[in-house]
C-alpha cells in the first residue's frame, strides 16, 4: 500500500492575528527616496526555470535578471517608510489613520490592502 502524504498547510491567521504580525522589507527589493519624497522600489522578476534554460540556449553569457520598478505614491511611500520590522501592522494602521485623519477602518482597508500587494510581489515579510 502506498502511504498518501498530503503536504502541511500553512496555518490561516486571523484578523487579529494578522494584524499583530510585524511586517519587514525583504532583502531583495532595493529601494530610494526620489527628490518628491516619494519611495521607487526595485525588485527582480523570476524567470520560471523553463524559459531560463531557452535564453541559456542561445546565449553564451550569463543572463541578467530582469528587475521590475514600482514608484509608490505618497500614501504607499508613508507606509513603506512606517515598515521598520518594528511596528506591528496595527500600529502602522494606526499611525497612517492619525496622519490622514481618517478612520481606523478606513486605515485597516487600505493598509492592509497595500502590505498584501506588496507581499505577493515579494517585498515585504511578516513575523
Amino acid at each position: 500500500m502506498k502511504s498518501s502524504k498530503q503536504p502541511e498547510k500553512k496555518k490561516q491567521l486571523n484578523k487579529t492575528e494578522a494584524l499583530l504580525c510585524t511586517p519587514f522589507h525583504n532583502e531583495i527589493a532595493k529601494w530610494q527616496i526620489l527628490e518628491s519624497g516619494e519611495i521607487l522600489v526595485e525588485y527582480p522578476l523570476p524567470i520560471k526555470p523553463f524559459f531560463k534554460s531557452i535564453l541559456q540556449r542561445f546565449s553564451n553569457k550569463p543572463i541578467p535578471t530582469p528587475t521590475k520598478k514600482l514608484q509608490l505614491d505618497e500614501m504607499g511611500s508613508l507606509v513603506w517608510n512606517m515598515v521598520d520590522g518594528k511596528k506591528n501592522a496595527k500600529q502602522i494602521i494606526k499611525d497612517f489613520a492619525v496622519h490622514y485623519s481618517i478612520t481606523l477602518q478606513e486605515a485597516e482597508l487600505s493598509v492592509t490592502t497595500f502590505l498584501l500587494e506588496l507581499g505577493k510581489r515579494g517585498l515585504i515579510g511578516m513575523e
